[in-house]
């Protein structure tokens, strides 16, 4: 295999001037600001909000100029500035009359160096312009307390400069200042030039700050503004068409009539408004709280039911008959004249209501802690108690979780009809009055809201003019309607109202195990938000670790709503969550899920989407109008979007990250997609600049202990109580059924075709009382998919799928990449293709899906009755997972696995862990060339990721010498440096950008490359990457501990001494480059950990996979294997301590339990526990000697037929246990279990016995051994003995000459 080849494009260090690079031609931004025009050289990056890592190199080295000109002593970089501003005003013709031009400057300081800057830029600027210096026209005060000039107090800067009146009027003035943010002072400034007679004002800024907030205007009212919002209940039982359609006649103005007051940080009653409004503003439409919906219902007589027991949502029992009412309705609203029946009508001013309140609440209208008086003016609808009810109920139990109590609230309603007064259920006290007897002095409310369907000034409404007072807080609503002639007294300019609200993340638990009253608080939001009536297993524990603000680890089986814990929880916390999945038809599924119940402030960023597309969306979340954005790893490496997501951080803390389907972390990341192993680094390098750094949420439904450790270490999740557990991973609903095909090498295939066509044309039908295919496939009630683990091949989606159309069998496809069969190319757009095949199957218009792993993560569809894995997955996890897609409504489903093995010797051989990677993959290269079994699939795939050791030193090697190495020598100590760079590769740039990124990802590991960041170029329909890769100058004892901090994560200190005594050999290098020679050495102690460590991982989980596939039988023992193997026991504790270490105590006790104990089932319990481990540390001669013990205590207690399978295992484990031991330094030890093990079995398995005797002999070959155990098999024995013999009396006689 070839090395990376690369073309370097550029390098630069983190601190370098070079104005070269900039090559400004034009003003970047042109704005009002004010009554003002502004212009500013480029966006400006402020370095406590954006990390470098974030920026393009430009904007990084504009950044330092910036710095330098402000606080340095180059005077070159003001001539470059003056030099770069001029030409840009030139360009624009901003200079009319150059002899009534004048340049001017905003004081900064009373500092002599800054003075004398700003003095040059003047100067040099006016000089090249051919206008007036006006330096002197404004200057600062001399005080003597402060040299510095106010920036952020708007009252004070015009007391510290003082104006030449006389020289600035008439005058055209270019005001410079150096960055352009909120420019209070620049508006200062420039209106009173404007009162002394300057004729115009004009800003120029080297940089305008990134920012999402618009600038100050001058003419904005202080106590009337207008804001435009939308917000909207829907019913559940009204279909989704309507709903939408209700939502687009949402719109609605919201006018205050009040001064904001400073309100406290710490108010919890603030904080519990901005909480609840991300549950009012989750979508819109979306749903009402059960409350609000049963009351409307009930109000408007309509006869419904609940539609299933799961979900708590409703459907109308006479829908038909009601959708005329429903249109009429949804007219009214769009005219702005709601009839007092319009029950539609009453959803969308409870949601305005609560709207205004939260808005109320957040601006401090109300100060009194312990009672709020409030009066509604309902212009039409009555609809106020039940709405503020409502809100009083939700706030009530979001207190809970506050450890808060609401203000009691006295409610005054004004309206057409007055109802009975009294005090409601909540304790709320509400009060009916005319609406005609309501005026404006009423000085006993502290907020007054006049809320309507109808427009102001419509012939409806019974109030022509607002009666409001301007020293009482007062909120005016009113429709949003097309064509209206409403006009809204004292208002201006309307703004758009905020859809979500700042707030720190939240602390909600500190003791997540306890129960409290807050349990049931997050129990109301799972009924009303969620529509559920009781968590599942696990879920409450997780959302309450996320709500303590702690990374978790949590694992639940596949269909037990892991999404709802991170879903429930980001709507309690403040800006957008990060939910990076694996797999785009994930992200897709996951949008619609959430769209479907409401939560339409959810959307999703992938190659799929165009690029205006994904930057709307990226908006979005910058904007914080979004609550939940799914990624995938790879886009955190891209640094366009790493700026979004920083700049969103910096508005709204983002509160916590998803990695959903975490055991992609482990399975994944080492293999084909190494960004998974860079996520916990990227998101600390992205929200470097914020005071807060979003905990880690890792969710899946099947992970090895092998994979949960790995994933905690990459994840750098480091407290022990991070995992959270179900009680149980068993999915009752799941029957399972494995198929072994004969082993034959021409035929398999075909038996394959017959047995998938055996189970649809026969087997399934049967099991649901159909009479034939056809009728099975026509049930919208029935889907089922049918896995491979290939797209094209022999056994891959593409065959599969035209063996089906000969078989007339209707179905779709889904993969990850477009299959290459002909049948397929008539497909232009095939990621289009894929959205309408996941869409179809979704809503039952397709019954049967052939697809590859693609489509076996998350995808939430309930009615997949039965799932058909075609070929072998790599691991039990995966099956797991891709089986349980089916029964999620946790109704009975099928599982089939159709098993091909070639030979098992073959299969042994090359999943023999005694067998370093380069063996077995030569092994395979020869043994496997002309088989085509499922276990040969699999490992093409293993060892595609895994090149071999020698290869992924050289990669890697070869890579710091020929790139990274010249160009960090140019580097000061300590210093980093940028290096820009393109791979090298034609038809194969990808699968070379795969390798680079793992090379990159050991060099992160070793602290040699500090990150990296990929650019997507398209070029001839191909995808082109872009590397920029920063580099810090090291020395070899930086690598050195590295390299020991990364080791510790897995390994004991014994092992981390042995690989840092690896030996490196000679590459070719230069004599004398010491730091470089020496890293070799660290280089292949850390890629030989790997293969030691996760190569072997996965043949070992492959192994396990095989292993079931042989000797599960029935339904019930393939979930015997796969609850033993994921569930924790009673041996769990005790096998953990040998983990991390050889301790022959623990592991004699844990031996002594195995002798003694009796029932079988804990003995397959520990046994599938110890293959679980294993996958975790495959060198581990503690487990090997354990697992070898409980097979051999299972075979005694419970012979089964095939006996010579079993030796297999135990053999092989006892191999691995003497290979893997260290027999000098643990002979005693070696010795007692050597003699356990024959005294357990006895006489009971003398060939067993004999086989394990003579494995001994393989490593343990003595005479004294052979004389100890003699008589196990005394022909071998006395072989040995008498070669020994005859080897003595040979000595004899030649010293004796023969005689």
């Amino acid at each position: 295999m070839e090395t990376i080849k690369a073309n370097i494009l550029d390098f630069h260090s983190e601190n370098t001037l070079e104005v070269s690079r900039l090559n400004i031609q034009d003003f970047a931004h042109q704005e009002k600001i004010g009554d003002f025009t502004c212009y500013a050289l480029a966006t400006y990056y402020p370095a406590d909000r954006f990390s470098e890592v974030v920026l393009e190199s430009n904007d990084r080295v504009f950044r330092n100029i910036i710095s330098e000109f402000k606080n340095g002593e180059k005077e070159e970089i003001t001539t470059y500035l003056a030099s770069a501003l001029s030409k840009c005003i030139l360009n624009r013709e901003i200079i009319s009359t150059p002899t009534q031009t004048a340049i001017c400057t905003i004081p900064m300081s009373n500092n002599k160096e800054t003075k004398k800057r700003l003095e040059k830029l003047t100067s040099e600027l006016s000089s090249k312009l051919n206008v007036l210096n006006g330096f002197e026209y404004i200057s600062s005060i001399e005080r003597e307390q402060s040299s510095q000039v106010p920036q952020d107090y708007e009252e004070d800067i015009l007391e510290y400069i003082k104006f030449n009146e006389s020289a600035l009027v008439g005058k055209d003035i270019i005001l410079f200042d150096d960055i352009m943010t909120t420019e209070k002072n620049f508006l200062l400034v420039a209106n009173r030039l404007k009162k002394i007679g300057v004729h115009n004002v004009t800003g120029i800024f080297l940089g305008k700050t990134y920012s999402i907030e618009e600038h100050p205007s001058t003419t904005e009212p202080k106590n009337v503004r207008t804001f435009i919002d939308n917000a909207a209940y829907v019913l559940s039982a009204i279909e989704e068409d309507k709903a939408q359609a209700l939502a687009t006649h949402a719109k609605f103005y919201m006018t205050k009539m009040y001064s904001e007051r400073q309100s406290n940080g710490d108010d919890k009653v603030i904080l519990l408004a901005k909480i609840f409004n991300n549950i009012v503003m989750r979508g819109t439409p979306t749903y009402p709280s059960l409350y609000l919906e049963e009351k409307i219902l009930q109000r408007s007589n309509l006869t419904y039911k609940r539609k299933d027991e799961i979900d708590i949502t409703y459907e109308l029992m006479n829908y038909r008959e009601e959708l005329p009412k429903i249109d009429n309705y949804i007219f009214e609203i769009m005219r702005g004249r709601a009839s007092m029946q319009n029950y539609l009508a009453i959803g969308i001013l409870s949601a305005w209501l609560h709207r205004a309140m939260i808005t109320a609440i957040i601006d401090g209208v109300f100060s009194d802690p312990t009672q709020w008086n409030i009066a509604i003016i309902e212009r039409d609808i009555q609809f106020s108690e039940i709405a503020m009810t409502d809100m009083y109920i939700y706030m009530s139990q979001l207190a809970k979780l506050l450890d808060h109590r609401l203000p009691k609230i006295n409610l005054t309603i004004y309206t057409q009809n007055a109802d009975t007064s009294g005090t409601n259920d909540t304790g709320m006290t509400v009060i009916y009055k005319d609406s005609r007897e309501y005026t404006a002095n009423q000085a006993s409310y502290h907020l007054v809201i006049n809320i309507g369907m109808t427009d102001m000034n419509t012939n409806n409404a019974k109030e022509g003019t607002l009666r409001y007072s301007s020293d009482r807080p007062y909120i005016l609503v009113t429709p949003q309607i097309e064509n209206s002639e409403s006009k809204i007294e004292n208002t201006t300019n309307v703004k758009r109202l905020p859809r979500f609200y700042n707030f720190y993340p939240h602390r909600y638990f500190s003791t997540p195990d306890e129960y409290t009253a807050k349990d049931d608080a997050l129990r109301f939001i799972l009924q009303n938000v969620f529509r559920k009536v009781e968590f599942r297993d696990g879920q409450l524990k997780i959302i309450k670790k996320i709500l303590s603000l702690e990374s978790v680890i949590g694992l639940l089986p596949t269909g037990s709503g892991k999404s709802l814990c991170y879903q429930l929880s980001g709507l309690l916390e403040p800006g957008t969550v990060i939910i990076i999945d694996p797999i785009k038809s994930l992200m897709v599924d996951q949008v619609e899920n959430l769209h479907t119940i409401g939560i339409n402030a959810s959307n999703f960023v992938n190659s799929d989407l165009k690029f205006d597309q994904k930057e709307e969306i990226l908006n979005q979340m910058v904007e914080s109008n979004l609550k939940f954005i799914f990624i995938s790893p790879e886009r955190l490496q891209i640094k366009s979007f790493r700026r979004k997501m920083s700049a969103a951080s910096n508005e709204i803390p983002i509160p916590f990250v998803v990695i959903d389907e975490t055991h992609c972390v482990s399975e994944w990341g080492h293999d084909f997609r190494p960004a998974y192993l860079n996520i916990a680094r990227n998101i600390r390098a992205i929200t470097k600049s914020t005071k807060y750094t979003p905990p880690l949420i890792a969710l899946t439904g099947t992970a090895s202990y092998a994979v949960l450790n790995d994933v905690q270490h990459e994840l750098e999740i480091n407290s022990e109580n991070a995992r959270i557990y179900p009680k149980t991973f068993d999915r009752e609903e799941l029957n399972f059924t494995i198929i072994k095909t004969p082993q034959q090498p021409y035929s398999i295939i075909s038996k394959k075709q017959e047995t998938l066509l055996n189970i649809l044309r026969n087997e399934l039908p049967k099991k649901f009382q159909k009479s034939n295919i056809n009728e099975m496939l026509s049930d919208s009630k029935i889907s089922g998919i049918i896995f491979s683990s290939t797209v094209d091949g022999k056994t891959g989606v593409a065959e599969i799928s035209k063996f089906l159309d000969n078989m007339n069998v209707q179905h779709g496809i889904f993969s990850g990449k477009k299959p290459k069969d002909k049948k397929f190319q008539s497909i232009l757009n095939y990621e289009e293709y894929k959205t309408n095949v996941q869409k179809a199957f979704k809503k039952n218009k397709l019954s049967l899906l052939v697809a590859t792993k693609a489509f076996g993560m998350g995808i939430d569809k309930p009615n997949i009755r039965y799932t058909i894995h075609y070929t072998l997955p790599s691991s039990l996890e995966s099956f797991y997972q891709e089986a349980g897609r089916a029964g999620r409504d946790k109704k009975d489903a099928n599982c089939y696995l159709i098993f091909s093995e070639f030979s098992q010797d073959y299969t042994n051989k090359v999943l023999d862990l005694t067998r370093s990677n380069s063996e077995t993959s030569s092994d395979f290269s020869s043994i496997f060339n002309n088989v085509y079994d499922d276990i040969s699939t699999q490992l093409f795939f293993h060892f595609n990721s895994f090149i071999g050791e020698s290869q992924e030193i050289l990669n890697t090697f070869n890579f710091l010498a020929q790139y990274i190495y010249p160009s960090m020598i140019k580097l000061k100590n300590n210093e980093c440096g940028y290096l820009k760079l393109k791979i090298l590769g034609g038809d194969k740039a990808g699968e070379q950008g795969t390798i680079f990124e793992k090379v990159l990802h050991r060099l992160l590991t070793l602290g040699v490359v500090e990150d990296y960041t990929v650019e997507y170029e398209r070029n001839f329909g191909i995808f082109e990457k872009t590397y920029e890769i920063k580099v810090r100058k090291f020395n070899h004892s930086q690598i050195k501990s590295n390299l020991v901090r990364y080791l510790s994560r897995y390994s004991t200190q014994e092992q981390i001494k042995k690989y840092l005594q690896i030996q490196h050999q000679e590459f070719g290098t230069k004599t004398g480059e010491n730091e470089l020679i020496e890293s070799k050495r660290y280089i292949v102690s850390l890629i030989q950990f790997i293969y030691d460590e996760i190569e072997k991982q996965r043949r070992r989980a492959l192994a396990t996979m095989v292993e079931v596939a042989r000797n599960a039988q029935t339904s019930n023992e393939i979930k015997k294997y796969i609850l033993n193997y994921f569930e924790e026991s009673t041996f769990s504790k005790d096998l953990s301590k040998i983990l991390r270490q050889f301790d022959t105590q623990e592991i004699s006790k844990i031996i002594s339990q195995i002798l003694t104990e009796k029932d079988q089932e804990e003995l397959r319990n520990l046994q599938g526990n110890v293959t679980r481990f294993l996958e975790s540390s495959p060198d581990n001669p503690g487990l090997y000697l354990i697992s070898a013990l409980t097979r051999i205590k299972l075979k005694l207690n419970e012979p089964q037929n095939d006996a010579d399978d079993q030796d297999y295992y135990i053999i092989n484990d006892w191999s691995n246990f003497l290979a893997k031991v260290d027999k000098q330094e643990y002979s005693n030890f070696v010795d007692f279990v050597v003699n356990t093990t024959f005294s357990l079995i006895g006489d009971a398995d003398e060939l067993l016995k004999k086989n394990i005797y003579l494995k001994t002999l393989e490593y343990l070959y003595s005479e004294e051994f052979v004389r100890k155990y003699y008589n196990v098999d005394w022909e071998v024995s006395t072989g040995i003995i008498i070669k020994k013999i005859t080897k003595k009396l040979s000595k004899i006689l030649d010293i004796y000459g023969g005689k």
